[in-house]
């Protein structure tokens, strides 16, 4: 099983972040049929979906949604909670499962869901599952947790998607054991693998579902990689994080890699924390892109677009100057992470930093949760709570950030400990 714990980590993540919320009725009652519950969708997104300045003709086309779907859902007949109240057995879920995906694949919002009892439909993992190659019949049998319909290659590929993060990193890629440590080639700690990296120093740490690991190269690179933006909920990654911060300001780090595979979710508020010291003294603030919100219930009723900053941390030390600085990413990095993609563009664009970006495009998440919102006692949908573009544009919901250099990834290697993005980025670092 080991080959496939990297999707499955990611599909419960989303499952155990997004539970069903406290019901508010004060808007709609029970749904008593698929149909009803297709209507209280239907409206919500009419009413609240963020994207209907470029989605479904910019909305015109919504209402044939309803006029193709509302049949289809009404065909499904009373709502079934199948074997003891579980949704998620029945056939009509099945169907009304394989209608939402259907819906969804016209949609740009990466963070849009519906959660029907135990069965998530993530626009987001939807489209991991289509560039895997599987078939409808297979992504609504893998979303019904019938894994054993999908051909073993497609979930290998579909494993292959999601490997690279930051636990993978430290074991396959740097060879450390799982736990916790400092290790230097002083004490001939460093294992074989990160030697071959050229690491003098390895710092990182492990729990549950979290990891990060600072390194530093005998040339002076400093490297770091961890899960997602919630540093801050562990003592010892905070420790590590303040360290990062230390050195990246230290007069003999030469260059800097940021490995931001697998990272995604997490405060936003943790960018500047970890990240101030390249945006340098007497800056107050940097502009990454801009942001709105819905203003009201019409499809294109918005905000104005404000700017949208990440605010130095005035305790930070400061950078060299044209510090050159790599960042790498997959597609699996989304949120916070693009955000944070942003600011270094933006400080490259200020004389900040001198960036090159390795890797593949990226998630295309830039925007936020709203979190969720129910739509019966056994359904939830969640969506973006905010518009965001960056980078003259070219980043928004569904739209990720194409690096500067792309590295092939090749999943075989990767098991095998041959990183190859991680190498490209140590490399060019240590040829500034």
């Amino acid at each position: 099983m080991r080959r496939f714990i990297g999707f499955f980590l990611l599909f419960a993540l989303l499952v155990s972040c997004h539970p069903l919320p406290q019901l508010d009725y004060s808007d709609h009652l029970e749904p008593e049929t698929w149909a009803e519950l297709f209507d209280v969708y239907w409206e919500r997104m009419s009413t609240s979906y963020l994207f209907w300045d470029s989605d479904y003709s910019s909305g015109k086309d919504w209402n044939s949604v309803k006029s193709t779907y509302r049949p289809l859902f009404e065909e499904l007949g009373p709502l079934d909670h199948g074997n003891e109240g579980d949704a998620s057995q029945s056939d009509s879920t099945r169907e009304a499962v394989r209608y939402f995906c259907r819906i969804m694949s016209g949609l740009s919002d990466n963070h849009h869901q519906i959660q029907i009892g135990d069965v998530l439909v993530s626009r987001y993992m939807l489209a991991l599952y289509g560039k895997a190659g599987l078939s409808e019949d297979e992504i609504v049998s893998l979303l019904m947790g019938e894994s054993q319909a999908v051909p073993s290659e497609k979930m290998q590929k579909l494993d292959a998607m999601t490997a690279e993060n930051a636990s993978s990193i430290i074991s396959l890629s740097l060879g450390l054991p799982d736990g916790s440590g400092a290790l230097s080639a002083d004490d001939g700690m460093i294992p074989e693998k990160a030697s071959a990296l050229g690491f003098s120093f390895l710092e990182y740490f492990q729990e549950d579902d979290f990891s990060i690991v600072l390194g530093r190269t005998v040339d002076g690179v400093l490297y770091l990689a961890f899960s997602d933006f919630s540093i801050e909920s562990h003592e010892d990654a905070k420790v590590i994080a303040e360290h990062f911060r230390t050195q990246a300001a230290a007069s003999d780090t030469s260059a800097v890699v940021i490995d931001l595979r697998g990272c995604g979710d997490g405060s936003a508020d943790e960018i500047a924390m970890l990240f101030s010291p390249f945006i340098g003294t007497g800056v107050l603030e940097t502009e990454i892109g801009e942001t709105r919100r819905k203003a009201g219930d019409g499809m294109t009723d918005y905000t104005p677009w404000i700017p949208l900053s990440v605010y130095r941390d005035t305790s930070a030390s400061q950078t060299k100057s044209g510090l050159p600085t790599a960042l790498i990413v997959n597609g699996t990095t989304g949120s916070v992470s693009e955000w944070t993609l942003l600011l270094f563009k933006a400080l490259s664009g200020n004389g900040r930093c001198a960036l090159r970006i390795f890797g593949e495009e990226t998630a295309g998440m830039p925007g936020f949760y709203t979190g969720s919102s129910a739509l019966s006692s056994d359904a939830s949908i969640s969506m973006a709570a905010m518009q965001v573009r960056g980078d003259g544009g070219r980043v928004r919901e569904g739209k990720g950030i194409v690096p500067d250099e792309e590295v092939p990834f090749s999943y075989d290697a990767f098991l095998s400990g041959d990183d190859s993005r991680l190498l490209a980025a140590l490399e060019w670092a240590s040829s500034r």
